[in-house]
């Protein structure tokens, strides 16, 4: 069982300025949604999440709240279990129906804004975003989904104009993706601060595979679907993450999404951006 649900339940917050729950890039973070101990079925819940069984998770969760109509703990599980199946409907259900219960927990549920936007909700999304800003001032991961949302509103030159700035994430390579979603930085800007900048473990690969899934996300933005793809399965097949961190799942979800979820390894549009130089040293840390 995972250490942090002795407390509250395990959310993948890896955003890097939340005051309350100061996560990192390699330790997932907790939100305070309820304050009582947790029972058995909550705990047989967040092992199957934590196994990947995100299915079971959604029905063991649906069971809790037969139970339990306002249990947070279990609408957050069925919120992320879904999205991580790919599910962007049902998780947004959950997630508003938290907000529902108890409306101070919106600001935090950046995780209800990417289900928005894989469920062509932009301005929702929008506002989503917008709202986790006044919570987390200094993540270049929100101000790239508040982009992603807009420009899908208003066209990429104009939503560049209100690009959110970010100057304290000091996390590789976020500063180079800042740069490329603004227009002032480039592919390679980001995939020589990812490859080239010292990290020991897992953060070398935690570096490499944010680099990858956001080049992807840059590429389905400016519309070349091609290497937007070709990133994604490289950002899936790296992968460092644990099965019960959401941002791990992103680039399967997409893949599932945009209907290219062929298994990795099988071929595919294009190659990445770092199939076309040498490869880094796959140091998971394992």
């Amino acid at each position: 069982m995972h250490p942090a649900f002795q407390l509250l339940l395990l959310v993948s917050c890896l955003l890097p300025g939340c005051e309350a729950d100061k996560p990192t890039l390699e330790a997932p973070s907790v939100l305070a949604v309820e304050t009582t101990s947790p029972q058995e079925p909550e705990r047989q819940a967040v092992s199957k999440f934590e196994q990947g069984n995100y299915t079971e998770t959604i029905e063991q969760a649906q069971k809790i709240l037969k139970q339990k109509p306002d249990s947070l703990n279990a609408l957050m599980l069925i919120g992320e279990a879904s999205f991580m199946k790919g599910d962007v409907h049902q998780s947004i259900e959950s997630f508003d129906r938290m907000i529902e219960l108890n409306p101070q927990l919106e600001p935090r549920l950046w995780q209800r804004g990417l289900a928005l936007y894989y469920a062509d909700r932009f301005q929702d999304g929008k506002e989503q975003f917008e709202t986790h800003q006044t919570y987390n001032r200094q993540d270049v991961e929100n101000a790239v989904w508040h982009l992603l949302c807009h420009s899908k509103i208003v066209g990429l030159e104009k939503a560049r104009e209100e690009f959110i700035p970010i100057t304290q994430d000091s996390r590789v390579p976020m500063k180079q993706i800042h740069q490329l979603f603004g227009g002032s930085g480039s592919v390679e800007d980001v995939f020589q601060a990812a490859t080239s900048t010292p990290a020991l473990g897992r953060s070398k690969a935690f570096q490499i595979y944010y680099a990858h899934l956001y080049v992807g996300l840059y590429y389905d933005m400016v519309g070349d679907q091609e290497k937007s793809l070709a990133e994604m399965r490289a950002a899936a097949k790296i992968n460092p993450l644990a099965k019960d961190l959401l941002m791990g799942r992103v680039a399967d979800v997409h893949l599932l999404i945009r209907k290219a979820d062929e298994p990795i390894g099988q071929g595919g549009a294009g190659k990445s951006q770092t199939d076309k130089q040498e490869k880094p040293p796959a140091d998971l840390g394992h």
